[in-house]
């Protein structure tokens, strides 16, 4: 099984964490994959520092370093696909083109498209979570409750655009649209228990 799985979702609400699971879900699967995250893309590019107007689509200059980042995410998926991987996009993917962007590369190459979407209703535990993140990790620079406000009130709405998993982090819960066999697939990833050590 070959798949793109692409991670969607407001700051602070499990992308990562979920990514990962996914990951170690293929790993005991024995799925060839690669995790594409744009944490460490934008650290490798020199655009690590995320603030509130990191997000800012009136900002030109930060909506073209976010471009920069989500077309090299695209076009390492399209090597490691090439390589026979399935590949997990690590992002937000809060504005509808970035999404169709993922999707366009699902339908050229045939390949099926499973979008996780994460949510976390509650803003007390975002806050929670954010409090808990440690600036120096690339993957956890986005460490204020700004950039999660700012993010959330700029992102395009996520309709039926693909197959698709919606998971509530705080309840640990799957919601899912147009059920087939790799969105169950993801769903019982996203249920494995973690070997964390």
């Amino acid at each position: 099984m070959k798949l793109i799985i692409l991670m969607s979702g407001y700051t602070a609400t499990g992308k990562t964490t979920n990514a990962d699971k996914i990951s170690e879900y293929f790993t005991k699967e024995n799925i060839p994959h690669k995790i594409i995250r744009s944490d460490i893309i934008r650290k490798e590019i020199g655009h690590a520092k995320v603030n509130a107007n990191y997000f800012n689509d009136n900002d030109k200059d930060s909506a073209d370093k976010r471009e920069i980042v989500y077309i090299e995410m695209r076009n390492r998926a399209v090597i490691e696909l090439a390589k026979g991987n399935s590949v997990i996009l690590d992002a937000g993917h809060n504005k509808k083109h970035m999404r169709e962007r993922i999707y366009d590369l699902s339908k050229e190459l045939k390949m099926p498209l499973v979008l996780v979407n994460t949510i976390c209703e509650d803003e007390e535990e975002i806050k929670i979570r954010l409090a808990k993140r440690n600036p120096d990790n690339p993957l956890e620079v986005a460490s204020s409750f700004e950039v999660y406000k700012y993010s959330k009130g700029l992102s395009d709405p996520i309709k039926k655009e693909a197959l698709m998993i919606i998971y509530d982090t705080l309840n640990n819960k799957t919601v899912s649209y147009n059920k087939n066999k790799h969105v169950k697939f993801i769903e019982k990833a996203l249920k494995f228990k973690r070997n964390l050590k």
